[in-house]
Order: structure tokens, then C-alpha cells, then sequence
């Protein structure tokens, strides 16, 4: 696996054939990641054990990236801004949203996750195949679709609705409402807080 990691500038890295770790870290950066199965790291800190790679999200970062992943099945960490093309392949997003403070209405009954993402973000997400959110610190509002969604509200009363598939929904800081559905997973991670659930059994965390 090549490695190839930037500095806090904005800096240009460019992936060969194999599968690569690529890590911009701070700076608006162009990352692009060639034929391999790729993990590429717009804004975070990361370790390495064995194989697997573990991304860092530390503070919430607002620097816009260029991220190119190119062909293969890749991993692309990205925030709300940045402009991302997945290539071919199956592609994992997870997008960081937690910078931004107002609030963030996602809405994917009607349209697809990269039109969506990319309309209430203000970034560019195509060629995406498997997204995950991290929203910010607003009173955020979250309707999925019918895949299999992936959202944490983050802080603020956010209203979480994850559509007919097997979603998970991460409560956090808020008093937030999570409308469920069949095969839905209602994590809240604040201990002793339980939120207002339609659809599925309460859960409280201990």
C-alpha cells in the first residue's frame, strides 16, 4: 500500500495502481487516487494498524478539498464543502458536516444522496455509491431514503427519520426526535438520555 500524506497547506497527491493511503490533512487539497482500492483523508489525523486504517475526526474542519478517487472500491473522509468524484467502483463517503452551525436539512425521499448532499452542503458528491453523515451543532432535520442510511445528528434538537431501510441513527447533545422505521438502529450515545422515538421501541442508554 503507498502512502502519501500532505501538510497543512494546500497540497496536489496523486495515487498510482495499487491501494493507497492518501491523507491531505489541513489545506484545500487536489487528491486523486488511481485504480486501487483507495482510502483518502480530505481534513483528519489518522493511525495505521495492520491493515486498517483509522481516521481521526478530531475538531470539526471547514477546508474544501478536491478529492478524485478513480477506479477501485474506496474510502473517502470529506467535509461538507469539498467537491468529490467517486470514480467506478463501490464507494464509501463519510461527509463532516460538524462545522457548520446553522441548520441542516437532508431530504432524500425524493432525490438521490449526492444531488442532496451536495444542494444543503454546498459541496459536489457524484459517483457515490454508500454515504455516511455527521452533522453539526444546529437543529438539524435528516429524511433518508430507502437504502440503508448512516446519520449522526451531532449537537442541536435534530429530527432524524431514516426511511425503509436497515439505518443507523446516533443521537447526540439535544433533545432530539427519531422518527424509525422496520430494521431501523437507534444508537444514543449521551448516557441516561433517551430521545422521543416513533416507530420503534424507546431505547435509553445506561
Amino acid at each position: 500500500m503507498a502512502t502519501l500524506i500532505g501538510t497543512d497547506a494546500g497540497d496536489t497527491l496523486t495515487g498510482g495502481n495499487e491501494n493507497d493511503l492518501i491523507a491531505g490533512l489541513g489545506g484545500g487539497d487536489s487528491l486523486v487516487g488511481g485504480e486501487g482500492n483507495d482510502t483518502i483523508l480530505g481534513d483528519a489525523n489518522y493511525t495505521v494498524f495492520g491493515s486498517i486504517v483509522q481516521a481521526q475526526l478530531g475538531q470539526a474542519l471547514a477546508i474544501n478539498d478536491v478529492i478524485v478517487a478513480g477506479g477501485g472500491n474506496d474510502w473517502i473522509l470529506a467535509t461538507s464543502g469539498d467537491i468529490v468524484d467517486g470514480g467506478a467502483g463501490i464507494d464509501l463517503i463519510d461527509i463532516d458536516a460538524r462545522a457548520i452551525t446553522t441548520a441542516i436539512n437532508l431530504d432524500f425521499t425524493s432525490q438521490t444522496y449526492g444531488a442532496g448532499a451536495g444542494a444543503a452542503l454546498g459541496g459536489i458528491f457524484s459517483n457515490i455509491e454508500v454515504f455516511r453523515f455527521w452533522l453539526g451543532s444546529g437543529n438539524d432535520t435528516f429524511v433518508g431514503s430507502a437504502d440503508h442510511d448512516y446519520v449522526d445528528g451531532g449537537a442541536g434538537n435534530d429530527l432524524l427519520s431514516g426511511g425503509d431501510g436497515n439505518d443507523t441513527l446516533l443521537s447526540g447533545n439535544g433533545n432530539d426526535t427519531v422518527n424509525g422505521g422496520a430494521g431501523e438502529r437507534f444508537v444514543d450515545p449521551i448516557a441516561g438520555r433517551c430521545c422521543d422515538v416513533h416507530g420503534m421501541e424507546q431505547w435509553q442508554s445506561q
